[in-house]
């Protein structure tokens, strides 16, 4: 970028501007506003004053700050899910009502705001598409913690962080690697942290990478880090890679995916149509048009889901034993998904403490009900069917 470029209405995409870059340009030129990045599948946004990082959001549910407290074990599901019913009686910022509900210390909050933003801003690292926006000056109405990042420093953390990741990527030969504990037992010591012992005890041969940053909520730099240390002390070993995603066919467009989403669509096939306007966002990511077709399409399917197919306030049961699941070809977001069916939680709570995004989860439970594995019943006492989704808000709350 020339020196000279204006920083008001600064906009573009990141294979002009790296992400390393507009930090830099950023900070050196001591702004004050909000920075948003969007790929073909998520919004995140970066909070400044005066050049520094006072906050971060995203509408990844992976990364709101419920979710890191979760796989930092700070607090449990149900601390989760009981916090969120009181957020959305209230408005109250998840993480305050923690620490009133005294789960949390002030000073924790402070510490996990700081962690779980230093994990967003590093996943930017690694973007290589997308586009990017600042609005100058401009910053949340809504209260936010703030917490004080100096983005030099940053830089020097990120950066370092991609060359792990790439590096343990190429030893593992893929992003997608699956391992499995090797005949050398691992001693207590090497798995004090417990997120480590979690881990290591379910590393059977058939999770992959990803699969494991689902269960454990943890992003693939942690991850990737915990596995390559255990593969180096000779405690768990790489026996494969987990097939990729069926790419789109590289001759169709972004129009004639369109079309076909659409004619999807009209035939009431709502996760063939949202699946193909998926494909075609990521063929043509800083479309506006591609990525509003397929916002509305998800927000139709969610309306639908609550009103008619799958209303928040019933209660999932098993229809089959769970001997009977582990035989299934269920992939690690419906196996995540049948996990938390207790009998009692209903779907709005189960959804609400889920790592996937509201419509992903609604489509995964759909599947299971139409295959059989499961049924909606209603919970005691049950009124109208509840139509609010429990996920946290989008940012730009920041928790």
């Amino acid at each position: 970028m020339s020196p000279s470029a204006t920083l008001t209405g600064l906009s573009g995409t990141l294979a002009t501007v790296t992400f390393p870059d507009l930090l830099q340009l950023l900070s050196s030129g001591r702004k004050t506003g909000t920075l948003t990045l969007r790929n073909a599948d998520h919004t995140k946004r970066i909070f400044f004053k005066d050049g520094e990082i006072i906050s971060s959001s995203s509408d990844d549910p992976a990364e709101f700050l419920g979710q890191f407290l979760l796989y930092q074990g700070k607090i449990n599901e149900n601390q989760l899910q009981k916090a969120l019913q009181v957020q959305n009686q209230t408005g109250v910022m998840i993480g305050k009502i923690l620490v009133m509900a005294g789960s949390l210390t002030e000073a924790d909050l402070v510490k996990m705001l700081v962690r779980k933003a230093e994990e967003t801003i590093f996943s930017l690292f690694l973007w290589q598409e997308g586009s990017f926006a600042f609005e100058d000056g401009e910053l949340p109405k809504q209260e936010m913690i703030p917490i004080s990042m100096k983005a030099q420093e940053i830089l020097l953390e990120g950066a370092r962080a991609v060359d792990d990741l790439q590096r343990i990527r190429k030893e593992f030969r893929s992003p997608r690697a699956i391992l499995a504990r090797t005949d050398r037992p691992a001693p207590a010591n090497a798995l004090a942290h417990p997120l480590i012992g979690r881990i290591y005890e379910r590393l059977d041969g058939r999770l992959s990478i990803p699969d494991l940053c689902l269960e454990f909520r943890c992003s693939e730099l942690t991850a990737s880090r915990i596995l390559h240390a255990l593969v180096t002390t000779g405690y768990v070993q790489v026996v494969g890679a987990a097939a990729t995603a069926q790419a789109a066919d590289g001759s169709a467009s972004p129009q004639a995916l369109m079309a076909k989403a659409e004619e999807l669509e009209r035939g009431g096939q709502a996760e063939a149509s949202i699946d193909q306007f998926r494909r075609a966002l990521a063929l043509s990511p800083s479309d506006p048009n591609v990525r509003a077709r397929l916002e509305r399409a998800e927000a139709q399917f969610v309306e639908k889901a609550h009103k008619h197919l799958l209303p928040l306030n019933r209660v999932p049961t098993l229809r089959v034993s769970l001997e009977s699941l582990m035989k299934e070809n269920l992939n690690p977001q419906e196996g995540f998904l049948v996990s938390r069916i207790n009998g009692t939680w209903d779907l709005g709570s189960i959804i609400s403490i889920s790592p996937m995004k509201e419509v992903d989860a609604l489509l995964c439970v759909d599947r299971l009900r139409r295959r059989g594995f499961i049924e909606l019943k209603e919970a005691p006492d049950a009124g109208p069917a509840d139509t609010t989704a429990t996920k946290e808000p989008l940012p730009p709350v920041t928790d």
